[in-house]
């Protein structure tokens, strides 16, 4: 038994509709769907019971300020040394890019030449 070229190219691209969602080979029967009693979507996975009581819960967040300690003279020299030398790395702007806009003071020289 043997199947033809065009039998194979037909279930190939059946395979392929299929692989792509749009359709379902024939002879597959569709999933039923499934049973949601609550009347809406649920998000609960199959097997887990609903709790025996409503779970009500609130919540109150404070912004506490939180006092570091100053650091040891050891830590403190080596925070300041990884910075400049971070620096060091970063490229230095022309004025002309790093200053767009001006002085203010010349700003002002141009407004009072009444």
């Amino acid at each position: 038994f043997s199947l033809g070229p065009a039998a194979v190219a037909a279930a190939a691209a059946a395979v392929r509709r299929y692989a792509k969602g749009k359709t379902r080979p024939r002879g597959v029967p569709r999933e039923p769907p499934r049973v949601n009693t609550t009347g809406g979507r649920s998000t609960r996975p199959d097997g887990v019971l609903p709790a025996a009581f409503p779970l009500v819960a609130n919540m109150i967040v404070e912004r506490t300020p939180f006092i570091m300690e100053l650091l040891p003279a050891w830590e403190a020299e080596y925070v300041e040394w990884s910075h400049e030398r971070a620096m060091s790395f970063c490229k230095v702007l022309p004025e002309v890019l790093s200053h767009a806009k001006g002085d203010d003071d010349d700003d002002d020289d141009d407004d009072n030449k009444d």
